[in-house]
Parts: structure tokens; sequence; C-alpha cells
């Protein structure tokens, strides 16, 4: 209940200057109608405003969520000693006592919405048990057995009610935060989605225009009826090269293209296959070990190398075969 993320400020408005304008608003209309009640001028209404007055400053004195543990001790430690200076008088008018009391609970919602919901409903129930002890002994002090021995107001109630606003407010804005924080999640993914889309196209392009660098001057010199066997030569490496680009995306990065195109210069059958996810790029001591067993391919050998789905236990294989042997990498997660 007590972890509140920034975005809660914007949801609410608590925090803002609006928001300070309306709580002091408020507690001047809860002053004014207390004034307005017998008994006044009384030193036990006029502490409690003043005190309230303080928890409403600090309740909203800055925009952090959630509200910084300094001004969550003053608020509630306001509000708690205007709930319990109420109580002190048992000759005060028990209305005006019930409408400092649920002001004082406003100030207790307020702290719930700005995240220190179980701090701030421990300190009302700690309120709470003061009050009920203030109200059984301040008699006996007084020399008299009336007042606190009536059954309590059902104005007092208005302050629970208050408090209970404050959870349910909450516990709303969380839920749009959650709703929130999903589309945002989304959109986050969709921007990536999008990015290695164009990535994967400006990849795709750059491997056409380097076929197409490759293959012009094997064709300029079919044309011109001078293909020799070099040219031969090289328009199978150009050919398995586009083969490898349109099924083996991940494996034509420039470490592993040169490889392939070193071991195949030797007259080694290299074969490739990317069955993964194109959007995982290869650690780097995948790459060295493919690498690796591609170096050491001799003329009459066979590299095939496959990158498997992504419900595989493994990213891959490399299987390296010989006239009499062979041998196999296995890449794992």
């Amino acid at each position: 209940m007590d972890a509140v993320k920034p975005r809660v400020l914007g949801i609410s408005g608590l925090g803002s200057r609006v928001s300070r304008v309306t709580m002091i608003v408020v507690w001047l209309a809860f002053s004014a109608y207390v004034i307005e009640l017998p008994g006044w001028p009384h030193p036990a209404v006029a502490a409690a405003l003043l005190l309230l007055l303080g928890a409403t400053w600090f309740a909203t004195a800055v925009v952090d969520e959630p509200l910084p543990w300094r001004h969550t001790v003053l608020v509630l430690a306001f509000a708690s000693a205007g709930s319990v200076v109420a109580m002190i008088d048992p000759t005060l008018d028990r209305l005006a006592i019930a409408w400092l009391i649920t002001l004082a609970g406003y100030q207790f919602a307020c702290v719930v919405i700005r995240g220190r919901g179980t701090v701030a409903v421990a300190a009302y129930l700690l309120t709470t048990v003061l009050m009920l002890a203030v109200g059984a002994l301040v008699p006996d002090a007084h020399g008299s057995s009336a007042g606190w021995s009536e059954p309590p107001m059902p104005e007092s109630l208005f302050s629970v009610a208050a408090l209970l606003l404050g959870v349910v407010w909450r516990a709303l804005l969380l839920g749009v935060q959650r709703r929130i924080g999903a589309e945002e999640r989304a959109e986050s993914e969709s921007r990536a989605a999008a990015a290695a889309v164009r990535e994967a196209i400006a990849v795709r392009e750059s491997e056409l225009a380097g076929a197409a660098e490759r293959a012009a001057p094997v064709l300029r010199r079919v044309v011109g009826g001078s293909f020799t066997v070099e040219d031969q030569i090289e328009a199978a490496l150009a050919e398995a090269a586009l083969r490898d680009g349109i099924r083996a995306g991940r494996l034509t990065t420039t470490p592993i293209r040169s490889a392939v195109e070193s071991a195949r210069r030797r007259g080694s059958a290299v074969i490739l296959f990317d069955d993964g996810d194109p959007h995982q790029q290869l650690v780097a001591e995948h790459v060295d070990r493919i690498v690796e067993t591609l170096g050491r391919a001799g003329p009459q050998d066979r590299v095939t190398v496959r990158l498997l789905p992504p419900d595989r236990d493994l990213v891959g294989t490399v299987l390296l075969s010989g006239d009499e042997d062979s041998e196999l990498e296995r890449l794992r997660r």
C-alpha cells in the first residue's frame, strides 16, 4: 500500500497549487462552521484548528510521490494532535469535536492517497485509541461525570468515511496507473518491433546492395563472353551468399560471413540455417565458436550451422563433418 509511482501525482492532482488552495478552502469552511457553534472562542478549538492547518499545509507542500517521510510524519503528527486536543475539554460542543475529527480524517486520507497508506492507517488507529483514552480520563480530571459518558456521536464516523474514501481513491488511482503502465509497455514493445523491422529492412537492403556489387562484374564478364573459371568460383560464392542472406539472416554478420567465404574458397561445403528469433542477437561467445569451427574446416569438409527455434534448450548447433569423423558443437543458452 505504500509505494506510489510519480504518475499518481498527475492523476490525483495532489501536491499542486490548486490542491493546496482547495484543501485550505476546505479548512476555512470547517473552521467557519466550528466557530459558529456554541462555546467559541475556545482555546482547544483554536489549537486544534491551527494544528489541522499545519497538517493541511504539509500534506500539499511538495509534489514528490510518495510523500516524503518528513512531511508524512508532520502531517500525521499535526492531524493526530489536532484530534486529541479537541477531546481535552468535555464541555466543548460535541458537534464541533466531530467536525474537527472529520477534518483530521481528510488529512489521514491525503497521506493514504499520496503513498503512505500503511503508516497513515496505523497512525489513525493510534489516534483513535488516544482519543478514547483522553475521553475516558478527562472527566475524572475535571471532577465531572458528564460529557463523555454519552454514546459516541454518529458524526464522529465521518472521519472513518474520509479515511476509507482515501483508501478507495488510492486503489482506483493504482488501477489507472497499472492500465497506463500496460499501455506504455505495449507502446514500447510496438516501437521496439517497428525498430527491429526497420533494422531488418536496412540489413536486407545492405545485403542486396552487396550482392549486386559482387554480381555485377560477373554478369559483365558473362555478357562480354570472357567468363573464366575464377569467375565461376566468384559466381558460386555470390550465389551462396545470397542464399545465406535468405535463410540465415543472423549468420551473415561480418565475422561469420568472412569465415564462411574463406571456408568455401578452401573447398569446404558450408550450409547455414537460422530458424530462431530474428530479433535475438547472437552473443559474442557463440559467434566466436562458429568462426573457430569454420576456420578448422578443410577442403573436403562440410560445415552445417543451424540456429534453433526459441523454444529449444539450445541456441543452435555447429556440425563439422569430415571423411572419417564428425564434430558437433552445441551452442547453449
